[in-house]
């Protein structure tokens, strides 16, 4: 059995051991922007018209973004199972998983932003369009 020896050099990472830390790190990725998505995915605003009518958008988190996090992930194990021939290639199909992973999110949550700011309230009496896939918009009128 080794023992420890202070001073000695440390051995060589197996590769496997490189591969498991490569998976983990792109899982863990996944799963802090998930939750970044899910803080910052979430905003309000209200107008009032005439007295007659209020409006109120909500921005939650859109269940698309979960999927693909989850899709990403699945599909960058499968490649480097079926497509990966030494540990470089597995290492870089990892990699390029996980900055794909934290570009879409960074970029869904600033998308939904901007386009939840752009809706214009106007009078409170609408038409409300919001078609993106990257945050869920819940629309509440109420009598003033």
């Amino acid at each position: 059995m080794p023992t420890y020896t202070p001073g000695a050099p440390a051995r060589a990472k197996a590769p496997s051991v490189q591969l498991v830390a490569r998976i983990r790190r792109m899982v863990a990725v996944a799963v802090i922007v998930a939750v970044l998505y899910t803080i910052f995915t979430a905003a309000s605003k209200g107008a009032c018209a005439d007295g007659q009518t209020c409006v109120n958008l909500t921005l939650r988190p859109g269940v698309f973004v979960y999927v693909f996090l989850v899709a990403a992930v699945l599909f960058a194990l499968m490649r480097v199972e079926r497509r990966a021939t030494d540990l470089p290639a597995a290492l870089r199909i990892l990699d390029r998983a996980t900055i794909v992973i934290a570009c879409v999110a960074v970029g869904a949550i600033v998308y939904a932003q901007v386009w939840f700011a752009l809706i214009p309230l106007g009078d409170g009496t609408g038409p409300y369009f919001f078609p993106f896939p990257f945050g869920a918009v819940d629309l509440v009128t109420t009598p003033a």
